[in-house]
């Protein structure tokens, strides 16, 4: 899978939120809403036990358990334009994703991809190996702190 696309293209969007926020405030203020998993039309084309699957799936992969509505987007959405005291922000609408990826949570807490087998298997190269291995190992390390 090759996600460096969408990787550099959201790293420059959340550095223009930071950038244009310093800029022009305090004429202006600038927040990026960031949007996971919703149960909208994108997923019409699906058969519909397919996109039940799915949905099931992903919502049962998030802390809160559910993937999120229109509504969900709509009252976050609602909150960044009315806030008078909120500019520069990265808003991460998702159900918890980034909560569960940041913890190495997303992939199992004891079975985090972090053998060189497992990483080859999907095509990451050696030197992003090492610093997988070493994020995995400092988010993991995080929650045992947390759970003590």
């Amino acid at each position: 899978m090759n996600c460096t696309p969408l990787v550099a293209g959201n790293g420059a969007v959340e550095a223009l939120t930071k950038a244009l926020a310093l800029e022009l405030g305090p004429r202006l203020r600038v927040n990026c809403f960031s949007p996971g998993y919703y149960d909208t039309e994108r997923y019409d084309h699906l058969p519909p036990d397919r996109k039940a699957l799915m949905l099931e799936a992903t919502a049962d992969s998030l802390p809160l358990k559910k993937v999120g509505t229109p509504a969900d987007a709509g009252e976050a959405l609602y909150f960044l334009a009315t806030s008078s005291f909120t500019t520069g922000v990265v808003l991460d609408v998702d159900g918890g994703h980034q909560v569960w990826w940041r913890a190495g949570l997303l992939l199992g807490a004891r079975s985090l991809p972090c053998t060189p087998v497992r990483l080859r298997s999907r095509g990451v190269s050696p030197s992003c190996q090492a610093r997988l291995r070493a994020s995995l190992h400092h988010a993991t390390c995080a929650q045992a702190r947390l759970r003590a």
